[in-house]
C-alpha cells in the first residue's frame, strides 16, 4: 500500500503541476489560447493526439490536466489514451523504429476516429458534467502584477497560507525526487522531467499575484480538483495491484 501512495502522490503531482501551467497561460493569455481550443473540436482532438504520441508519460498526463480544466472534450481525452503507448515508446523505437512509428501513426488516426465517436455518443457536455466545473475562469480586474518583480518581497513578507503551504509542497517533492523517495529509481528522464516540472511550478507559485494564487490555484485547482484526482489514482492503483 506504500507503493500505491507513493505512485498515487507522483502521479497527482504530475497532474496537478500540468493543471496550474495550464491555468498560469490561460490568464496571462487572457483567455485566448483557451477560447482557441475549445472552439476547435477537430483541432482537439488533432492535439490530443500529438500529446499521446509524445514517447513517455508527459504528454498522457497535460491530456489528462486539460480534461480536468474543460479543454478537451471526454473523446478528446480517449483520443489520447489511444495515441499514446507510454514509456514502451522507447522500447519499441530503439528495438523496432520502422514498425514503431507505424504504430504511432496507426494509433494516431484511430484515437482521432475514436475520440469523435466517443463524443458523438456521448455528448460533449459530458465534461462539465462530470466535473462539476465551468473550466477556466478570467477576472480582467486581477489580471495585473505577473511581471512585476516589485511585488515579490511584499508578496513574501506577507505570506498568505495558500502560498505557504503550496510552496512549502512543492519543495518537500523537489527535495524527495533529489533523494530518490518519491519517483522512479535512478536519474532517468522520467525523474529529470518530474523535477523540471514541479521546479516550474514552484516559480509559478512563488511569483504569481495573490489572486491568482487564492482563487486559480487553491481554491479551484487544489481544492476542487485535486482531491477528486487523488482518489480516482489511488483507486485505480488499488485495484492494479
Amino acid at each position: 500500500m506504500l507503493d500505491v501512495l507513493r505512485h498515487a502522490v507522483v502521479i497527482t503531482g504530475f497532474v496537478f503541476v500540468m493543471m496550474l501551467v495550464i491555468e498560469y497561460v490561460n490568464v496571462i493569455t487572457s483567455g485566448a489560447w483557451r477560447n482557441r481550443i475549445i472552439r476547435n473540436i477537430f483541432g482537439q482532438y488533432l492535439l490530443a493526439a500529438a500529446l499521446g504520441a509524445i514517447p513517455g508519460c508527459l504528454g498522457a498526463f497535460a491530456a489528462v490536466a486539460m480534461y480536468s480544466h474543460g479543454l478537451f472534450s471526454l473523446g478528446a481525452l480517449v483520443t489520447a489514451m489511444i495515441a499514446t503507448c507510454g514509456d514502451e515508446s522507447f522500447v519499441l523505437l530503439a528495438m523496432v523504429p520502422g514498425k514503431a512509428l507505424i504504430l504511432f501513426a496507426a494509433l494516431f488516426v484511430i484515437g482521432i476516429a475514436a475520440g469523435a465517436l466517443v463524443d458523438v455518443i456521448t455528448g460533449r457536455r459530458f465534461t462539465a458534467q462530470v466535473l462539476g466545473c465551468n473550466g477556466l475562469e478570467i477576472h480582467e480586474e486581477f489580471q495585473d502584477g505577473f511581471f512585476d518583480f516589485s511585488l515579490f518581497k511584499q508578496q513574501w513578507r506577507e505570506c498568505s497560507a495558500a502560498r505557504g503551504i503550496l510552496a512549502t509542497a512543492l519543495v518537500g517533492i523537489i527535495i524527495a525526487l533529489v533523494f530518490g523517495q518519491i519517483g522512479p529509481h535512478g536519474w532517468t528522464w522520467v525523474r529529470v522531467t518530474l523535477l523540471i516540472a514541479t521546479a516550474v511550478a514552484l516559480f509559478i507559485v512563488s511569483t504569481v499575484p495573490e489572486h491568482f494564487l487564492e482563487e486559480h490555484l487553491w481554491k479551484h485547482i487544489v481544492r476542487r480538483h485535486i482531491p477528486q484526482i487523488f482518489l480516482w489514482i489511488f483507486g485505480v492503483l488499488v485495484a492494479m495491484y
